[in-house]
């Protein structure tokens, strides 16, 4: 447990993917975000998130994807590309708005 906190630190710390009330950080409802909190399968424990028509609409290490009305989420290539987000996140394809499949961290 310790190793994974110590590298979570180190990621932030140095410039990796942050995690906040904007996106990304665990929540129960609306309250618990800037925005939005999304629950269920797609999105294990909740995930803070911003509602987007395009990536434009979405903090720098995120894009917009076409899911749940359109929703910021972090790109990946890899399920370990997820890992930072924490048990039940893994790489799936969506479509993003211009209908092209991108790969987000999503649960599932």
């Amino acid at each position: 447990m310790r190793w994974v906190l110590t590298m979570f630190l180190m990621m932030t710390a140095c410039g990796g993917t942050p995690i906040d009330e904007y996106v990304g950080a665990t929540c129960r409802d609306d309250r618990d975000c800037r925005e939005r909190c999304e629950g269920g399968g797609e999105f294990p424990g909740g995930f803070c998130t911003l509602s987007c028509a395009d990536d434009r609409d979405c903090p720098s290490d995120t894009l917009c994807a076409n899911v749940r009305g359109g929703v910021c989420m972090y790109p990946c290539d890899i399920d370990a590309d997820c890992d930072f987000l924490g048990r039940g996140y893994s790489c799936h394809d969506r479509d993003d708005w211009d209908g092209v499949r991108v790969g987000v961290c999503i649960g599932g």
